[in-house]
């Protein structure tokens, strides 16, 4: 699954480059592996430094649970944030997040059981 987000800068001045962190990411909001409401699924992507005004499209894959396939299927609301590690410092940090429920089906036949 891929998750494809717009992130606008609608700050004053350039945000720094950070490719290191997700510092846009997406976390199923069930589960507590990161924290009350962040999940146990997700993943995040580094920004290039984003111009006053300017908006940068961004695409990052949510990987495969291996130790939970059965846990993709069905109803997930993910939590879209930018910055959610505070690692720019920002004047108003509300109008970071955006979240949305996905129905996750996986196609019959689609998944097959491998031995070992």
């Amino acid at each position: 699954m891929f998750i494809t987000a717009e992130v606008k800068n609608i700050g004053k001045a350039p945000s720094p480059q950070n490719l290191n962190v997700g510092l846009i990411n997406a976390l199923d909001t069930n589960g507590e592996i990161w924290g009350k409401g962040n999940g146990v699924w997700g993943n995040g992507i580094g920004l290039e430094s984003v111009e006053p005004g300017e908006t940068v499209t961004v695409t990052f894959p949510i990987y495969y649970l291996v130790n939970e396939p059965s846990y993709m299927e069905g109803k997930h609301t993910f939590d879209l944030k930018v910055n959610r590690g505070n690692w720019i410092e920002e004047s108003d940090l509300k109008n970071n997040g955006y979240k949305k429920l996905l129905e996750i089906t996986i196609p019959e036949g689609y998944c097959e059981n491998h031995p070992g």
